[in-house]
């Protein structure tokens, strides 16, 4: 979408709960945070049927799933198949799209969506801003 870069890496094992910190950018901005796994697919984890999409103002602090029983939003714990994958948050100066994807999809059509709004937003907004951070995510049994 725009400026990337690496966040951090993140070690789960499992039973845990999948979850994460991050800070919305320097405007206020749509936060959309995908999870891709390696078999190939995308798990919305913003927004989704739990957690809608919201415009976060610049630099507020945000949190990605469940870290305890009493947090809102998207319950993932962690199991097989365990290795590395990938979390990648977007943000966007205005909401790319209404409505929701399918909680689980095919990575390879979403991100040829994802891009043509991503075109269509900047042909019509000369304005638009956006930006995208990715987290390497590495799973295992122990």
């Amino acid at each position: 979408i725009g400026e990337a870069s690496q966040a951090r890496n993140l070690d789960f094992v499992k039973d845990q709960r999948l979850w994460f910190e991050l800070a919305a950018p320097g405007y206020d901005a749509y936060v959309y945070v995908d999870y891709f796994d390696s078999g190939g697919n995308v798990i919305h984890l913003a927004p989704n049927d739990q957690v809608r999409v919201n415009l976060a103002t610049r630099d507020s602090a945000l949190r990605v799933g469940t870290k305890t029983d009493a947090d809102p939003g998207l319950k993932i714990v962690i199991g097989p198949p365990y290795g590395q994958e990938i979390a990648v948050a977007f943000a966007a100066s205005e909401q790319l799209y209404d409505g929701l994807r399918p909680l689980i999809e095919p990575a390879a059509p979403y991100l040829a969506y994802l891009k043509a709004r991503v075109a269509e937003a900047r042909a019509a907004n000369p304005d638009f801003k956006g930006e995208w951070v990715y987290f390497f995510v590495t799973t295992a049994e122990r």
